[in-house]
């Protein structure tokens, strides 16, 4: 099931072009034949290909990502005398630059007389293959890069996205997008059967600014980067991407409810889905409740990973998070801070008593001493100790009573 479209080729993409890099290399490969100074090689046929080879799109370029072993068959000849053997090459990778690539040879006959037939093949043949493998991500992109990428009219892949906006509306008019881009309720000759979409969704701002991101010409421009034709009142008509989403408003109720008409433009002539979207203020969020009736039922999947990916996503990426006035929790309020502060009061108090303890024993055992003692330790080793633990004690105590009347 296609989506409305990957607009500018901006979201990831991918397709497995395995089967497609193993018909290539053995189509490709046996065409490779050198022939010099009498000798003659070639590549009789590609006898095995393991690994993976992916195409992707994303922000508008292709991005080719390979790695696969491929081996080879060979037979080299001069003159009467014929050597057959393989070639292992362990890595052919979208990383591998020209000069890095390994060939593993074996020969069948390793008599002295055929060894220059051999390192024919190791001197001419495998720089041959070279020039054809370094050519392999030109041709994945070629042969498989139109699945994957949607061209901009101007050929380029960075114009902006209006312009893309614009150019779609034109190629839905005109009926040149099918089903697999955009996803298209085709006409036929009796009713159309529907189905019913719901989405949830969270936002952390009011049920006001929502509303506004919804409604408000301006905004909405913002998170869908193309000039937009709405407003919050009831009987308008409105435009989006470009005209590619249409409809009217029904029903509005300011921060609380929008009701309206709402169809794509390839959808089949005078078939619309009735959307009602409701908004619910919650302590520090609001909550988007969509619900559309009347979706073309081939169209289910497309249309509500569109409301996701082109409304909700794109109104989160584009405004950010806008934080509301948070109540402050139990035991955040002054009081609570308060009572803590008390404890961190007690925490000095016991420290200071210990430390006044410490001096005085301190000094009495100064006083009784005569003679120094062999090997001095420093004079506030102990009292960094006993402080230490008092601290601990203290802490431990402190903060046993502030969890305790936080909980």
């Amino acid at each position: 099931m296609g989506d409305w479209r990957n607009i500018g080729n901006w979201h990831w993409k991918e397709k497995n072009c395995f089967d497609w890099a193993k018909k290539h290399f053995e189509e490709t490969l046996p065409l490779v034949e050198v022939s010099k100074d009498g000798f003659t090689a070639k590549v009789d046929s590609v006898t095995s290909v393991t690994g993976d080879v992916d195409l992707n799109i994303r922000k508008g370029r292709l991005i080719t990502i390979y790695d696969v072993e491929v081996k080879l068959a060979w037979t080299a000849t001069r003159g009467d005398e014929t050597l057959s053997g393989k070639i292992t090459i362990p890595e052919v990778a979208h990383d591998t630059e020209e000069d890095e690539y390994v060939y593993e040879i074996t020969a069948e006959n390793m008599a002295s007389a055929l060894l220059p037939l051999k390192d024919f093949v190791r001197r001419q043949l495998t720089p041959a293959i070279t020039k054809r493998l370094v050519t392999f991500t030109d041709d994945l992109k070629a042969a498989n890069g139109s699945e994957m990428y949607i061209p901009e009219k101007d050929g380029s892949s960075g114009a902006s996205t209006p312009t893309v906006n614009a150019d779609l509306a034109r190629d839905f008019k005109q009926g040149k997008v099918g089903n697999s881009d955009v996803g298209v309720a085709k006409a036929n000759d009796g009713l159309i059967s529907t189905v019913t979409v719901t989405q949830s969704v969270e936002f952390v701002c009011s049920a006001e600014d929502m509303f506004a991101n919804l409604t408000d010409p301006q905004r909405v421009s913002v998170w869908t980067r193309a000039a937009a034709e709405i407003s919050a009142t009831e009987g308008a008509e409105y435009k989006l991407f470009g005209g590619h989403i249409q409809g009217k408003i029904t029903k509005v109720v300011p921060s609380k409810s929008i009701e309206e008409t709402w169809r794509v433009a390839t959808w089949p002539a005078g078939h619309y889905s009735k959307v009602v979207i409701t908004l619910e203020q919650l302590s520090s969020s609001t909550r988007l409740t969509l619900k559309q009736t009347g979706v073309p039922f081939n169209e289910e999947d497309a249309t509500k990973a569109n409301w996701e990916r082109y409304y909700w996503n794109s109104m989160k990426g584009a405004f950010g998070t806008k934080l509301l006035p948070i109540t402050p929790p139990p035991y955040c309020t002054p009081a609570t801070l308060a009572q803590t502060n008390s404890y961190v009061d007690d925490f000095s108090s016991i420290a200071k008593s210990y430390q006044h303890v410490i001096d005085n024993g301190t000094s009495k055992r100064r006083k009784s001493r005569r003679q120094p003692r062999p090997s001095k330790r420093p004079k506030t080793a102990t009292s960094t100790v006993l402080v230490a633990a008092a601290a601990v004690s203290a802490l431990t105590a402190a903060v046993a009573a502030y969890y305790k009347f936080a909980m």
